[in-house]
């Protein structure tokens, strides 16, 4: 199991449903009305702030990945 599908089951139930189509918007391109911004010294890495969640992904021409899903704290970039 990886880390992103980890936090998803630690929500609460209605959030795991609202976050999973949040990742599915993302993933095919969808960032319509979402807080996009990308990460600096990066061309390609974005984020997207939902409250005190941070998805970050990887923008590529056809699908993006993505690469975390965390809260919000001083580590939430690094390594990315």
């Amino acid at each position: 199991m990886d880390d992103i599908e980890k936090r998803i089951r630690k929500m609460a139930p209605s959030e795991q449903e609202a976050y999973r189509t949040l990742l599915q918007r993302i993933v095919h391109g969808d960032l319509t009305g979402l807080d996009v911004r990308k990460l600096k010294g990066t061309n390609t890495i974005f984020r997207v702030r939902v409250g005190d969640w941070r998805i970050v992904f990887n923008h590529r021409s056809e699908q993006n990945q993505i690469l975390r899903l965390s809260r919000r704290n001083e580590a939430t970039y690094r390594d990315v």
